[in-house]
């Protein structure tokens, strides 16, 4: 007995791989770039997601492990009357949005994510998010901004999150040698 979904025939298999070569002429390209002189950056046109950044300049790839890949995660602390009620850890995950839309012009990259989005406890709230991307001169610059319609206020919010940055340098001597700087209000502390 043959199953209504296979298809011995050689036609009918010719018109199916047309048709899936059809729907994939037409499919969204797997990321976007942006590009200048200095900077390469490739974020995934499905999530959102910052996959890549080379400084072109130096030859060198920022980020080592694109699994790491992220955009942004914020809080909508959900109160409740007693604190041990409450619920902080209510996460709206970048990466676990669709992108909406983008804009790509010139040097910048404009990222949406229209409402609802989804927290990691499964409810969709009324909130979008829009990320920007911008190359000015010899600087990456990143804008985050988070339009809030839900019942809930915002707690913590990260962006970019740079993932799989495992310092600067073609190989892993070098990268170790690589020194964090945190500025501070009145000196300047270094970490290796």
């Amino acid at each position: 007995m043959e199953s209504a979904l296979v298809s011995r025939s050689p036609l009918r298999r010719v018109g199916l791989a047309l048709l899936c070569v059809a729907l994939t002429a037409h499919a969204l390209p797997s990321s976007l770039r942006l590009e200048n002189e200095r900077y390469l950056v490739e974020v995934n046109a499905t999530n959102g997601a910052i996959t890549r950044i080379r400084d072109q300049q130096r030859g060198l790839e920022l980020l080592q492990e694109p699994r790491l890949a992220d955009n942004f995660k914020f809080t909508l602390p959900i109160r409740r009357e007693y604190a041990w009620q409450s619920t902080e850890a209510n996460y709206i995950l970048g990466r676990e949005q669709k992108l909406t839309s983008h804009k790509l012009a010139d040097s910048k990259l404009v990222l949406e994510w229209g409402a609802p989005l989804r927290s990691v406890l499964n409810k969709r709230y009324k909130v979008s998010a829009t990320m920007t991307i911008e190359l000015v001169d010899a600087e990456l610059r990143f804008a985050f901004k988070i339009r809030n319609r839900s019942k809930l206020e915002i707690g913590e919010v990260f962006y970019p999150i740079l993932g799989g940055t495992l310092g600067l340098g073609g190989n892993s001597q070098e990268r170790r040698q690589t020194q964090l700087v945190v500025p501070e209000p009145l000196a300047i502390r270094t970490a290796s």
